[in-house]
């Protein structure tokens, strides 16, 4: 990626993280989940929700998260396991 990133000049990880959730087509409710998840995990860089999976994969067992365990599972999935 760019300096300028992929929608435009910015830095830091907020632009980053957002530039990732446009990149991998997100809807509007998955990026509200996934900055509630960087909150509660990784206030200072959201976007190590995108490169580091144990993030994901606590917030997938974590209560206060239950209610959208299926699609941080889905995510978990489809960004950190291999396909054949």
């Amino acid at each position: 990626m760019s300096p300028l990133g992929l929608f435009g000049s910015r830095s830091g990880h907020h632009p980053l993280f957002n530039d990732l959730c446009r990149y991998h087509n997100l809807d509007r409710k998955t990026r509200h989940l996934l900055r509630e998840v960087a909150t509660k995990y990784c206030t200072e860089k959201p976007a190590n929700l995108f490169l580091v999976p144990d993030l994901l994969r606590r917030a997938s067992e974590d209560p206060d998260f239950a209610e959208q365990a299926p699609v941080l599972q889905e995510l978990f999935l489809a960004w950190f396991t291999e396909t054949e």
